[in-house]
């Protein structure tokens, strides 16, 4: 009897360490499953009502027939599916990344890796193009003048993105250096553009792409606080240069993150570092600015533990959305409103450019012991599968997406 006794309560034993183990298990597992789950609600969330809203506005807007019988929407659309699945399905290996060339046809794979600069110069041999945009936007300028430099072996240097002019650009040095030896640099001509099939670049910096006819205007002329994020807005008179170009490459960038979120308490060394984003808080807790409704995880068995480790995460997301919606979309609304009653402006060829996601391992690089870390819930195919953690300010920067 007591053998059995104790063969009884050995085996109890056992399938009470067994419980443990699989309880244990299946709540690692939960965890995980639960974290998928909330980034995938968000992105649909975030999607869906972002479909509605740019479906509104667009609507509101009238769209020319006859161009838009004349465009190819399909090869348009080509290009954009290669150019996201270019850099989508790149890789990073420390702080570079590699490009996924495999998602152009092999015609066109050879074209980019050939010569990209003279096929793009060919395709605006004698073309007028303007980029206007916040800072992103000259950098792309820059990028594009060191690349033209080494192919024409010519210098582009720029004053800056305030005081960007012009740049003769896809010329050979011969006539780079003819036009150098005068005092003042004219503006080629059209008949100059034609006999040395070059082009013109210009950039003119605006922050929010603030568009009207009066060059004098208040924005134009006076330093402006954005009274939204408490951030200074640098905005040019670029309407007058966009009447004569031929091609415009516009882009407003998410918006940032208020300044008083780098207002650093002194209570404790975490905190200070943490920043302060209580008005994302404010925004959840009222109703008319609460965009994400994620009450189907927060279950009595999961829900508490789960919504309040990525509690503020979820917060500046939400808050990321409420920016996109009531600050974004309108400005950019307006812009093209601006642009479509202007005859001149109208016709031309109007190129969108994306910004770009900030990379949590360069955000994240080198910050000091105690900085504020969050979850980042949106994926950004950085690391496999793995959702990277990245400071405050930047996912609320990536969280409106690459605009």
């Amino acid at each position: 009897m007591p053998s059995s006794s104790l063969h009884r309560s050995k085996l109890l034993l056992f399938f009470i360490v067994l419980l443990a183990l699989f309880y244990f298990s299946s709540s690692s597992l939960s965890s995980s499953s639960q974290l998928a789950l909330l980034s995938l609600d968000i992105r649909q969330q975030v999607d869906h009502i972002l479909d509605n809203a740019v479906s509104t506005f667009i609507h509101s807007l009238q769209t020319d027939r006859s161009i838009e019988g004349a465009l190819n929407v399909f090869g348009i659309q080509q290009v954009q599916d290669s150019l996201a699945c270019y850099i989508q399905q790149g890789s990073w290996s420390g702080q570079s990344f590699e490009p996924n060339t495999r998602c152009f046809s092999p015609s066109d794979t050879r074209k980019l890796l050939a010569s990209p600069v003279l096929d793009l110069c060919s395709s605006l041999r004698t073309k007028n193009v303007l980029l206007v945009g916040p800072e992103p936007t000259f950098y792309l300028h820059s990028v594009w003048l060191n690349s033209l430099a080494g192919t024409f072996n010519v210098s582009n240097k720029c004053l800056g993105a305030e005081f960007c002019a012009f740049h003769h650009i896809c010329v050979n040095q011969s006539v780079t250096a003819l036009a150098s030896n005068t005092r003042i640099k004219k503006l080629p001509s059209s008949r100059e553009l034609i006999t040395y099939g070059s082009s013109i670049l210009r950039f003119s910096l605006s922050t929010t792409l603030y568009a009207t006819s009066d060059s004098r205007d208040f924005a134009y002329t006076t330093p402006i606080i954005d009274e939204h994020t408490g951030v200074r807005v640098k905005n040019s008179y670029w309407i007058f240069r966009a009447r004569k170009a031929d091609i415009l490459v516009m882009n407003r960038g998410p918006v940032p993150a208020p300044a008083w979120t780098y207002s650093f308490g002194s209570s404790s060394k975490k905190k200070s570092l943490a920043g302060n984003w209580s008005f994302v808080d404010l925004l959840y807790l009222n109703q008319s600015t609460r965009y994400l409704n994620l009450d189907p995880h927060e279950t009595p068995s999961r829900g508490k533990t789960y919504h309040h480790r990525y509690q503020r995460a979820i917060h500046i997301i939400n808050a990321a959305l409420h920016s996109t919606l009531t600050v974004f979309l309108p400005g950019v609304i307006q812009t093209l409103y601006t642009i479509q009653k202007d005859a001149a402006i109208r016709i031309k060829v109007l190129v969108w450019h994306g910004s770009w996601f900030l990379n949590p391992i360069c955000t994240n690089y080198g910050h000091p012991k105690g900085f504020a870390i969050e979850p980042q819930l949106l994926p950004l195919h950085l690391n496999g599968n793995e959702l990277i953690g990245m400071d405050p300010w930047s996912l609320y920067y990536n969280a409106q997406g690459t605009s």
